[in-house]
């Protein structure tokens, strides 16, 4: 079992990164709107203000995403998957994609009831 963290910086891929989650077996995913922390530190604390032009044309939200994959398989696939729809996570401004090896886990998750 993989715990898979993902940050997307492209809020126009949410929607498919979460089909694409589905289509791979993971139906019990976190989803949280968050800023990044450059965005944070240029608008609410002052001293650093002159980051706001840098980040003039950046989205102002990007997403996290926690799940759990099966295996190694899963993940792999949820990354091919996204190749094949425009979302490569080697070009910059897509997202981060981490999985880590669970090796305990107690409780459940509530899955989607599709």
């Amino acid at each position: 079992m993989y715990f898979i963290t993902m940050i997307l910086y492209n809020e126009d891929f949410l929607d498919d990164m979460l089909t694409l989650f589905v289509e791979a077996g993971i139906n019990d995913a976190i989803v949280v709107e968050g800023r990044s922390m450059g965005r944070t530190l240029a608008f609410e604390v002052p001293i650093f203000a002159g980051l706001r032009k840098a980040l003039e044309y950046n989205k102002r939200y990007s997403y996290a995403i926690f799940g759990f994959a099966k295996d190694e398989y899963s993940v792999r696939e949820i990354v091919k998957l996204a190749k094949d729809e425009g979302m490569d996570f080697d070009k910059p401004g897509v997202g981060l994609l981490t999985a880590i090896p669970v090796g305990l886990k107690f409780g459940s998750l509530q899955e989607l009831s599709l």
